[in-house]
C-alpha cells in the first residue's frame, strides 16, 4: 500500500476543507473574504485542493488493492509451480520404480529361461535332432513368450514354467488351444449354416449368388451332404464346371456315412462323368448306386 499518497491526500483534503470553511460567510474569519477577488476565487481554490486531496487518497487506496491482488496472484502462481514440480518428481519416481520392477522381471525371466534350457539339455540325449541349436532357440523363444504374455488364460502355463515344469506348461497351453479351437469350429459351423441358408434362398432364382453362397459354406463345413449336392449341380451348370462338380462329389463321398445320401451322390457323379465323356467312370458310379438301392430296398421289405 502506498502510505505516502494516502497521507498526502488526506492532508490536502483537510487543508482544502478548512480553507473552504475559513472563506465562507459563516466563518469567524469571514473578513478575509471581504475583497472581491478572494470572495470569488477562494472557494474555487479550496474546492480544487479538496478534490486533489480526495484523488490522492483514492489513488493510494487503489494502489494498495492492486498490490494485494498482485501478491495473491503471485502466491497462486507459486503454489501452482510447486504442485507441478511435485507431480514431475512423482512421475519420475514412479517411472524409476516401474523400470526397476521391469528390470527385476526381466532378470527373473532370463533366469527361468536359462534354468529350463539346462534342464531340457539334460533330458535330451546327444545326437537327438531335438538337441539341435535351432530347436534350443525355439524352446527358449517359446518360454520367453509365455512368461511375457499378458493373456490371463496363459497364467497356469506361466506358473508351471516358474516352477520349472515345462511339460505341464505345454499341457496347459494345449488345453487353452483346444478350447479356442472348439470355439472357432462352432463359429465356423454357424457361419457355414448361414451361407447354406442364403444359398437355399438363392437356389433356382439367383444361381450365381447361390453358387457363391454354397462355395463359402463348403470352405467352412462339409458335413451337410445335400449342400454339397446343390453345390455340385450349380458348378456343373456354371460354364466349364464339370471338373469342379466332380471334385465336390468325390470329397462328399469320402465323408458321407448315410447310405441313402451315398446313393444320391453316386448317381450325381455318374451324370457328371457321362457329361465329361467318361463312360466307364459313369457306369461304375451307376452300378455302385444300384447296389446300394438294391440293399436298401431289401432292408425295407
Amino acid at each position: 500500500m502506498k502510505k505516502f499518497e494516502v497521507i498526502s491526500g488526506v492532508a490536502v483534503a483537510s487543508i482544502g476543507g478548512l480553507g473552504a470553511w475559513l472563506t465562507s460567510e459563516t466563518s469567524p474569519l469571514a473578513f478575509l473574504s471581504a475583497p472581491t477577488q478572494l470572495e470569488s476565487y477562494g472557494p474555487c481554490f479550496t474546492f480544487l485542493a479538496t478534490a486533489l486531496g480526495l484523488f490522492l487518497s483514492w489513488r493510494g487506496m487503489g494502489a494498495a488493492t492492486k498490490e494485494q491482488a498482485d501478491e495473491i496472484i503471485n502466491r497462486q502462481k507459486q503454489a501452482q509451480f510447486d504442485l507441478q514440480e511435485a507431480n514431475r518428481v512423482g512421475r519420475r519416481e514412479g517411472a524409476r520404480m516401474r523400470v526397476a520392477v521391469k528390470d527385476d522381471g526381466d532378470k527373473t525371466r532370463a533366469l527361468i529361461v536359462e534354468e529350463l534350457a539346462k534342464l531340457r539339455e539334460a533330458q535330451i540325449a546327444p545326437g537327438d535332432p531335438a538337441a539341435e541349436e535351432k530347436a534350443e532357440i525355439s524352446f527358449e523363444n517359446a518360454v520367453e513368450a509365455i512368461l511375457a504374455s499378458t493373456d490371463a488364460r496363459e497364467a497356469p502355463a506361466q506358473e508351471a514354467l516358474a516352477d520349472r515344469r515345462p511339460i505341464d506348461a505345454a499341457d496347459e497351453l494345449m488345453k487353452v488351444s483346444r478350447q479356442e479351437h472348439a470355439a472357432i469350429d462352432d463359429m465356423s459351423k454357424l457361419t457355414a449354416e448361414r451361407y447354406r441358408r442364403a444359398g437355399a434362398l438363392y437356389y433356382g432364382v439367383e444361381n450365381e449368388k447361390a453358387l457363391n453362397a454354397y462355395r463359402e459354406a463348403a470352405k467352412l463345413d462339409k458335413s451337410d451332404t445335400w449342400a454339397l449336392i446343390y453345390l455340385a449341380r450349380l458348378e456343373r451348370s456354371h460354364g466349364d464346371g464339370l471338373a469342379a462338380a466332380a471334385s465336390v462329389l468325390d470329397e462328399a463321398l469320402d465323408a458321407v456315412t448315410d447310405e441313402r445320401d451315398r446313393s444320391v451322390l453316386l448317381n450325381e457323379l455318374g451324370d457328371v462323368r457321362q457329361a465329361q465323356g467318361d463312360v466307364s467312370g459313369a457306369l461304375e458310379s451307376y452300378e455302385a448306386d444300384l447296389a446300394i438301392a438294391t440293399r436298401l430296398a431289401a432292408s425295407d421289405a
